[in-house]
């Protein structure tokens, strides 16, 4: 009769366990092979020496379900991250044109997932876009960005929002 009820309660614990083990396996996120990004943060800080110039710092973070962001340096095709920068004049963002050599866009160099798990997400932090003087403390500025990735698939467009120049001076 005990070894009856020792083997109840043994075959109970290990039912017990195995749905345990089954329901604590992570399910795998599904997530779109189209990047994403999401504004984090822009700062400007003065760098109070003789040149004269607000630093300015971008931060977003990106999720892309394939985890195929970023190229290699053999690659023609290696911009990676595009910016577009705005004067706000009377509440309209104007876009201001570049000349060739001083395009906003920039390489991410190649990020590789580990094992099965394909979806890569992380931060992207852009440094030295700076705004010279003479700067207009009454100037509005704003930046509009976004990526692609090596199957150029283009994520969601993002801004900063307005950055108000006069209150980093």
């Amino acid at each position: 009769m005990f070894i009856k009820k020792m083997k109840k309660y043994f075959l109970f614990v290990i039912f017990f366990l195995f749905v345990l083990f089954i329901e604590s396996c992570e399910r795998p996120k599904i997530v779109s092979t189209t990047p994403t990004i999401t504004f984090t943060k822009f700062s400007l800080k003065d760098t109070v020496d003789f040149n004269h110039l607000l630093r300015g710092t971008l931060k977003f973070e990106f999720v892309d379900g394939d985890g195929n962001i970023g190229f290699g340096t053999d690659s023609t095709a290696n911009k990676t991250v595009f910016l577009e920068k705005y004067k706000i004049i009377n509440s309209i963002p104007n876009r201001i044109e570049f000349n060739e050599g001083y395009l906003l866009n920039y390489r991410i160099p190649v990020f590789s997932t580990t094992g099965n798990r394909k979806v890569l997400s992380g931060e992207i932090v852009l440094r030295y876009l700076d705004e010279t003087f003479p700067i207009n403390p009454n100037d509005t500025i704003m930046y509009k960005f976004y990526i692609y990735d090596r199957d150029m698939n283009k994520s969601n467009i993002d801004s900063t929002g307005y950055i108000i120049l006069k209150n980093y001076l």
